[in-house]
């Protein structure tokens, strides 16, 4: 989700050590930058947000299953059309898709929803 709103620059590594009281893992720097408007924009955001979050809240999952499990608000049959459409194997895992990829998918699935006169809000 950060990578669709911002670009993301690694500016250093920060060790254990470096800090008091120590945690018990290193850190690092990051600089977030955000933008606007995205290169390519998800024609529904919130969904866009819902779809990415339900892959990422069973990362080890296959897509497949991450995506059916009943945490988006439209049904098992349009998000396995929409994979099959977007080009997408149902069998990857959540952390194997780009950005563009995510938005292809979201987008296919929201227009074809909407072709059927659905609503894809939550």
């Amino acid at each position: 989700m950060v990578q669709y709103c911002s670009t993301v620059r690694k500016l250093l590594d920060l060790k254990a050590a470096d800090f008091f009281p120590k945690p018990k893992i290193d850190s690092t720097g990051l600089e977030i930058r955000f933008r606007r408007p995205q290169p390519a924009a998800a024609h529904e955001e919130a969904f866009f947000f819902n779809l990415v979050g339900a892959a990422f809240g069973q990362r080890r999952k296959m897509l497949r299953n991450a995506l059916t499990s009943g945490r988006l608000p439209v049904d098992a049959d349009r998000v396995i059309e929409g994979l099959h459409a977007a080009g997408i194997a149902g069998d990857r895992r959540a952390e194997t898709l780009s950005v563009a990829e995510f938005v292809r998918l979201s987008n296919t699935i929201t227009d074809r929803v909407k072709e059927r006169g659905g609503a894809v809000e939550r």
